[in-house]
């Protein structure tokens, strides 16, 4: 191929894959994603925080429950983090707010409490009367006010051609760019998001069978 023909597209690749090889080495995100099915696990979505070194290199991991239509997902994202006990993690990046069926996270709760840059993400728009939605749960304020506190999520576009929103917390919209941009190789997720979301999903399905391998010996 020669190289003054090459489409663009694929320069904007070699060029991203340029800039994720010369990242930081030693960037450690502690990345949050969930799973849940109705048919797996009746009322109950399983969360995952995992801390990934680079964009693929998986360290360690903790798992938890958290109710759906809840409102317990912030304490267990703490609890997670408390329960790692790494310092050593430099961002925090957090796949979806509202998250188990509006089980809503308290953002800024988060980032007082881990005190760490934070990322939060999410890839389609909002639902139409979202807060006529949350208002209408169980404890329908509390969530309607985290809902606000949270602000408005800010559409960014990815060096990749994809877009996303995001809500950045202890560092700047430029600088979470700069970052997804450097982590993000195809499509709209960052390659850390999609190796625990990857896990969440593989221990729900785990989950699953475990339970009905129970249920079996019970009969």
């Amino acid at each position: 191929m020669i190289l003054w023909q090459t489409p663009f597209r694929i320069w904007l690749k070699l060029i991203n894959l340029l800039m994720v090889i010369a990242m930081k080495k030693g960037w450690r995100f502690l990345v949050f994603a969930e799973a849940f099915s109705r048919k797996k696990l009746d009322k109950k979505s399983i969360i995952v925080g995992a801390i990934i070194n680079g964009i693929s290199f998986l360290e360690e991991f903790r798992a938890t429950l958290i109710d759906l239509y809840g409102l317990d997902s912030t304490e267990k994202i703490i609890e997670i983090y408390n329960a790692l006990e790494r310092e050593d993690v430099n961002f925090i990046i957090l796949s979806g707010v509202i998250i188990a069926l509006y089980n809503i996270i308290d953002l800024h709760k988060v980032y007082e409490e881990i005190r760490k840059p934070l990322i939060a993400i999410s890839y389609r728009e909002s639902e139409k009367n979202l807060e006529r939605i949350l208002k209408s749960l169980p404890d329908g304020e509390s969530r309607l006010e985290i809902y606000k506190k949270n602000k408005e999520r800010i559409k960014i576009r990815l060096c990749n051609g994809y877009s996303l929103f995001i809500r950045p917390i202890g560092l700047t919209v430029i600088e979470a760019k700069r970052i997804l941009d450097k982590i993000t190789i195809h499509g709209r997720i960052p390659e850390p998001v999609k190796i625990v979301k990857s896990l969440a999903r593989g221990l729900l399905n785990s989950m699953s069978s475990l339970c009905e391998a129970c249920g079996d010996l019970n009969e």
